[in-house]
């Protein structure tokens, strides 16, 4: 294995850690001045939750106009409200800053633990991950995609180090986004893992009973919800016209309709289901999110904080020199996303769909499938 590209004493530690704070307060400073990005939409939710108004988009709407917010639907799973309870007691302001330190905190967490994963230095992982672009829009933005990448990394963990508890337990838990859950679901199905599927099926029961008490009582929340859905898809889409990342939603955007948009995702994502069953086990499963990425009709830039892993993975098994080239050129672009409303287009995009392509056209040329390996095969890279 290739050792990890070098070392940081306390003092670069520091250094890194105030610039990335300066860039991201900047992000901060405009979203505030917006309405606090999307994180009215996370509040209202947590002051609806078992109410008829988290569910309705009408009543929703309403109660949100009332109170002076940002109008939208809540497109979560109406059991995704109750972890939002806590917040109602405080301003909309002050929740968006516990927020965002409980955000900042996760993003720690998910850096120990690709340090675990990937064996490289748990203070260059938590580095790398608060230079990614779209970890700090998360941050600034309100959003939650940095639990949703801590969740990814333990499910990588629990496939990789086949403890079925971990991988079912963190997958059913990142069932609070479907889009985030699905493809890991697909590959435990690709690998056959039924013990972890079993446990995402108990979770995905235990969210069906909390979005029945959070939609007060509707059994039905369901199909309610896939209404909601539908409604709020379009308009979305066309909202976020020049955000667009993925290959459907740059589909759309050029004028192919949502169905067949919608379609060749899928067939993407299925022309690389060969490659999740037979390439390394650790390298399927640090994939899965960027590929789901690449294949969603609905990605926003905060959302590709979960093409973290794969980063991580090119990061300690890519040669020399592509892989400082790749990384550094990554890097330095996916910043430019916050110039998508000049650009009229997202440089995200490049990144995410590039970098799946190319994944899949690799997997496909290599003649010879290479052997698995997992946690306990790789050495220790903190020491190199």
């Amino acid at each position: 294995m290739i050792a990890a590209p070098l070392r940081l004493s306390r003092e670069r530690i520091a250094m890194y850690a105030a610039l990335l704070t300066a860039i991201c307060l900047v992000q901060v400073k405009f979203v505030v001045a917006q309405g606090f990005g999307d994180w009215s939409s996370f509040w209202s939710a947590g002051a609806t939750a078992g109410t008829p108004d988290l569910l309705d988009p009408h009543n929703h709407i309403a109660w949100q106009t009332a109170h002076h917010l940002p109008t939208t639907i809540f497109p979560y799973l109406p059991g995704m409200a109750w972890f939002l309870v806590p917040f109602t007691p405080f301003s909309l302001s002050v929740g968006y800053g516990l927020n965002f330190v409980l955000m900042a905190l996760v993003t720690v967490a998910a850096g120990l633990l690709a340090a675990r994963i990937y064996r490289m230095p748990p203070a260059l992982t938590t580095i790398l991950l608060f230079a990614w672009a779209p970890v700090t829009a998360a941050l600034s933005t309100g959003q939650n995609s940095p639990a949703g990448l801590v969740l990814s990394l333990a499910a990588i963990f629990g496939i990789v180090a086949n403890s079925s508890v971990v991988a079912g337990v963190a997958v059913g838990l990142l069932l609070y986004k479907l889009p985030y859950a699905l493809p890991f679901v697909i590959l435990l199905v690709l690998r056959r893992n039924v013990r972890a599927l079993a446990v995402v099926v108990l979770c995905a029961a235990i969210w069906y009973v909390l979005s029945v008490a959070a939609t007060a009582g509707d059994w039905n929340w369901p199909q309610h919800y896939a209404s909601a859905l539908r409604a709020y898809f379009g308009s979305d889409a066309h909202y976020n016209a020049v955000k667009a990342v993925s290959i459907p939603s740059l589909l759309m955007r050029g004028g192919v309709g949502q169905t067949i948009s919608i379609i060749a995702g899928a067939a993407f994502f299925v022309m690389a289901m060969p490659l999740l069953v037979r390439m390394p086990l650790l390298e399927a499963a640090s994939f899965t999110p960027l590929l789901a990425l690449a294949a969603s009709p609905h990605v926003l830039p905060y959302d590709l904080a979960l093409a973290a892993p794969a980063l991580f993975y090119l990061m300690t098994h890519a040669s020399e020199p592509l892989r400082t080239r790749l990384i550094c050129v990554l890097y330095l672009l996916a910043p430019l996303w916050l110039l998508s409303g000049v650009l009229h287009f997202d440089v995200l995009a490049i990144i995410c769909d590039g970098l799946a392509i190319a994944w899949i056209l690799k997997g496909y040329n290599e003649s010879t499938p290479r052997r698995h390996f997992d946690i306990a095969d790789t050495r220790d890279r903190s020491k190199a």
